[in-house]
């Protein structure tokens, strides 16, 4: 696994699924993502760019698109954006997006405004992320306190 994914990856992975619960995760990989974009792996100013422009669309944006805001093969980026960040854009770019609409969730919006809202071709594509991402699906969410790190 760790020759495929890195390094990084599986220590990330181990320690999410060490965490006791939904903010305890969200908060260690935000440690770790931080840890691993400090001085002693200071990424290219196209994976800042992209990692930037990740954040700012919520995972929306499209990595193709974001390979060609930097002058780069989309191939080129994830590579360089996996080396630097420990996982691809588009993985990223998921976790992100889920992220967002699990807040969406929790607000009390609804499902299908959500799916549309945060990007999903339909609802069940949505489920189908939410679900394997977060371990339930988007309607169990709101009642459910300690959600385990699907596999």
């Amino acid at each position: 696994l760790e020759d495929v994914v890195g390094e990084f990856a599986v220590e990330l992975a181990e320690r999410l699924a060490d965490a006791p619960c939904a903010q305890e995760r969200h908060a260690t990989a935000q440690r770790l993502l931080t840890s691993r974009l400090s001085a002693d792996h200071a990424p290219a100013r196209e994976v800042r760019y992209v990692l930037e422009r990740l954040r700012t669309t919520r995972g929306a944006a499209r990595v193709e698109a974001l390979a060609a805001e930097v002058g780069w093969s989309r191939r080129h980026l994830a590579a360089r954006f996996r080396d630097i960040v420990g996982l691809p854009p588009k993985a990223l770019g998921r976790l992100l997006r889920v992220q967002h609409a699990a807040q969406r969730v929790r607000a009390g919006d609804r499902l299908a405004d959500i799916a549309y809202g945060t990007g999903y071709a339909d609802q069940a594509h949505f489920n189908r992320e939410f679900r394997e991402l977060v371990g339930c699906t988007p309607s169990e969410f709101p009642f459910v306190q300690d959600i385990p790190v699907a596999a």
